[in-house]
């Protein structure tokens, strides 16, 4: 896939969790829940942001950019009777892009070895 596709993927799916968040949380749910599976649901959602995103811009820019928008949108939450801002749901957003750095870097690095390995057989 182009890079030029990944940034379209990569938007679209920036829009689609922008639009989530701002959505009000409706009726408060009936199952108790775990308390964090919350913030396990930021970390996933923001680790697949920074892969798409890193699939089609440079990995500082993707995770940067995801940072970011993870903190406007956190803050855009102030201004939402029914959303409140949770410092916590900023740190697992950061959690999420710090995984995925992670797994893009342990990736590259798995490819510079395959290389030195078909260079030198």
């Amino acid at each position: 896939m182009s890079a030029a596709r990944w940034r379209q993927l990569a938007l679209a799916a920036s829009l689609v969790v922008a639009l989530l968040m701002w959505l009000p949380l409706g009726e408060p749910q009936v199952l108790p829940t775990l308390w964090y599976e919350d913030k396990l649901q930021h970390v996933f959602v923001y680790l697949l942001l920074t892969l798409l995103w890193a699939g089609g811009v440079a990995l500082p820019r993707a995770a940067w950019g995801v940072l970011l928008i993870s903190a406007l949108l956190e803050a855009g939450q102030l201004a939402i009777p029914e959303r409140a801002f949770e410092p916590a749901d900023l740190a697992a957003n950061g959690l999420g892009v710090l995984l995925a750095v992670g797994l893009c870097l342990a990736r590259r690095r798995q490819r510079r070895q395959r290389r030195r390995r078909a260079f030198s057989a």
